[in-house]
């Protein structure tokens, strides 16, 4: 965790609407109504789940990184994780998720094991890996949810690539940290 990066985060998590919200995973939930509120990213996206420079090189090594610190931050049961990673496997494979613009990857799945979203973050200046040759994918953001919450699956998606357009927050992500900052 780099501290201006945290910090960016606490601002932003100030500005969101309604308390962090923390689902767990649970065994085939009734359907659970989820407002637009419930959905923000900012209130999802918990420092446990952000990875700035893992070790990853490839698609799966990232989705299996980011299903992990979900599962490490008890977001999810690491009974669910196994599930979830073929869960985005398959559907990157009915089509790419990258943004091939801004280097970007909103991997995403539905879960019925989920009573909502859950959402994982990582960044690399080096790359994540490669969605076609040649075009690295430097930051990724793993979003999943329970089938039962198609709108807020769609907003929360939109979200994340509204937030991940705005021409100086993939590069102030991306930079070097020291520690110091």
């Amino acid at each position: 965790s780099h501290p201006d990066f945290d910090r960016e985060l606490a601002i932003l998590r100030l500005r969101a609407p309604g308390p962090p919200v923390h689902p767990i995973c649970l065994p085939r939930p009734a359907a659970v109504n989820l407002g637009p509120r419930d959905m923000s990213v900012l209130a999802r996206l918990r420092p446990e789940f952000i990875r700035i420079a893992p070790p990853w090189h490839t698609f799966a090594e990232t989705i299996d990184g980011l299903v992990e610190a979900l599962v490490a931050g008890r977001a999810m049961p690491a009974p669910c994780g196994p599930t979830a990673v073929q869960a985005v496997v398959a559907r990157e494979g009915e089509g790419s998720t990258a943004m091939l613009d801004i280097a970007a990857g909103v991997p995403h799945a539905r879960l019925p094991d989920l009573p909502g979203a859950v959402m994982a973050l990582a960044a690399s200046s080096q790359g994540l890996y490669e969605a076609v040759p040649t075009v690295s994918i430097r930051i990724v953001a793993l979003v999943l949810s329970p089938p039962a919450a198609t709108t807020d699956h769609l907003q929360l998606l939109a979200e994340v690539a509204t937030l991940l357009r705005p021409a100086e927050l993939p590069p102030r992500l991306l930079a070097p940290h020291d520690g110091s900052d």
